[in-house]
């Protein structure tokens, strides 16, 4: 909230974004991805209260890039065609 306010304070337009990742198949009953999982959710929904809160745009990644093997290269990491899809979300948003 506070890095918000100092941009808000300064006529910088804020556009927040959650965070996306994909559990690949041998991954996604370890119980470590699984915690991550739940801690990354959880941020999410801090993001988008913080948008709404203070009426900001938001790219939601997480529910935008499907959860596709030919959009990760591992969990986090996006191949080309992921990339492109997240420069393609945040730049729908810059836009509108």
């Amino acid at each position: 909230q506070n890095i918000i306010n100092i941009c808000l304070s300064n006529n910088i337009e804020v556009i927040l974004n959650t965070f996306c990742f994909y559990l690949h198949e041998e991954i996604k009953n370890d119980s470590l991805y699984i915690l991550y999982k739940k801690i990354v959710l959880e941020e999410n929904e801090i993001i988008k209260n913080l948008a709404k809160k203070n009426n900001l745009k938001l790219v939601d990644n997480y529910s935008l890039i499907p959860k596709e093997d030919c959009n990760f290269l591992d969990f986090v990491h996006f191949t080309p065609k992921g990339m492109n899809l997240l420069a393609k979300n945040i730049s729908d948003v810059i836009k509108n």
